[in-house]
């Protein structure tokens, strides 16, 4: 507006600069009236406001707040909605929301009446009928009469962002889906041995419920004639020397048993390439691997005889729980004896347990068979198996 030849209210040039300023959240009153100044220093710091604006890569727009209407915006606030800054001026920002968004910008409208600025996200719908997201900065602008004439509306396209979110949760969604439903057991650990992330099946597997699991750590459930061997394998994996690995290994279950389970093991490092956590997939193979160790198999009532031998009962005892004679007790014995390869009933015992075909006896599985192991040695990055 012309107010003298050679000058311009201030008051435009006060919205412009406002623009400008959209991100700090700051109300902007206008002013009414302005000191004089030069008409070259005033055009010049007009024509700095409109270039600042316009060239700026976010979308800046001034809004009406009753209506909504779009009464100012530079190129990238018209290009978001897939329009001219012409064609777009003068429509309602209204016009490219559906319902549950319209809903959203009239809370935001609320705040800006009580003279508060603040962020939030905001989905339009651009003339092509693209759906854009948009993180959005509103500053409220008041008249003189403390009237509120508008908003500075700052807007970012943050569409690529949200779609990469989405993509992370769907994945994270699936991951957890495959992780709890997988027919084998499969776990996060830590670098340290401590159980980070079980699945139920490796809970199945170990015989103890998931708090219990996240209590111990994989060397609490390693038998200890292969703990050393597990270590070395994780320190040189932690050193960088060693990519992921499969191996069969023996757990130690709750009530004492034994339970064979081929391993698989990588190792999950952080940005930085520092060791993170190892994703660890365990199947339960025992009834595989006892075929192996014993190629002709005990027949039922053969193992019904191993239980009652690792019970420690003589074969009177045995005879008279199963109902056999003496004799068949003694013949099945001794074919067990043959099949495990051992030469005596205590060496059967321990055969028994130890490939998995049995429990531990009753009387050591509250002692050496379901003793956590405590204080065993742990390998960090960069330190020595």
């Amino acid at each position: 507006m012309e107010t003298r030849q050679g000058e311009t209210d201030r008051r435009a040039v006060s919205n412009e600069a406002s623009l400008n300023g959209a991100r700090e959240l700051t109300p902007v009153r206008v002013p009414s009236s302005c000191e004089p100044v030069q008409d070259a220093e005033y055009f010049k710091d007009k024509s700095l406001h409109r270039t600042l604006v316009e060239s700026a890569r976010a979308g800046i727009g001034f809004v009406e707040v009753e209506s909504g209407r779009i009464l100012y915006c530079n190129t990238a606030y018209a290009r978001l909605f897939g329009l001219s800054c012409r064609d777009l001026s003068g429509r309602s920002l209204f016009e490219f929301l559906d319902a549950q968004q319209e809903k959203k910008l009239l809370r935001e409208k609320e705040a800006r009446l009580k003279g508060e600025g603040a962020e939030y996200e905001l989905c339009i719908l651009a003339a092509d009928g693209s759906s854009r997201h948009l993180s959005a900065t509103g500053s409220p602008v008041f008249a003189p009469d403390g009237h509120l004439r508008g908003t500075v509306h700052t807007i970012v396209d943050i569409s690529e962002r949200k779609r990469v979110e989405d993509a992370l949760r769907e994945s994270e969604r699936r991951f957890r889906t495959t992780f709890e439903a997988a027919g084998v057991g499969m776990a996060h650990v830590s670098p340290d041995g401590s159980w980070l992330r079980i699945n139920d099946k490796l809970c199945e597997i170990s015989g103890y419920s998931r708090e219990e699991l996240l209590g111990l750590r994989f060397q609490d459930l390693t038998v200890p004639e292969e703990l050393n061997a597990s270590l070395e394998r994780i320190g040189r994996m932690l050193a960088g020397k060693l990519g992921p690995y499969t191996v069969d290994r023996r757990y130690i279950r709750k009530d004492g048993s034994r339970v064979w389970v081929s391993l698989s093991v990588s190792l999950a490092r952080k940005p930085s390439g520092e060791p993170d956590y190892f994703v660890c997939v365990a199947e339960d193979i025992t009834e595989r691997k006892v075929s192996e160790l014993v190629p002709d198999p005990l027949s039922v009532r053969e193992r019904e005889v191993l239980l009652c031998l690792v019970e420690g009962l003589t074969n009177q005892q045995i005879a008279r729980r199963l109902s056999y004679s003496s004799g068949t007790v003694k013949l099945e014995v001794q074919h067990i004896l043959a099949k495990l390869g051992v030469k005596n009933r205590r060496q059967a015992v321990a055969r028994a347990v130890d490939i998995g075909l049995t429990p531990p006896p009753l009387k050591l599985r509250s002692k050496l068979w379901r003793r956590p192991v405590r204080n065993r040695p742990t390998f960090l990055a960069g330190q020595k198996p």
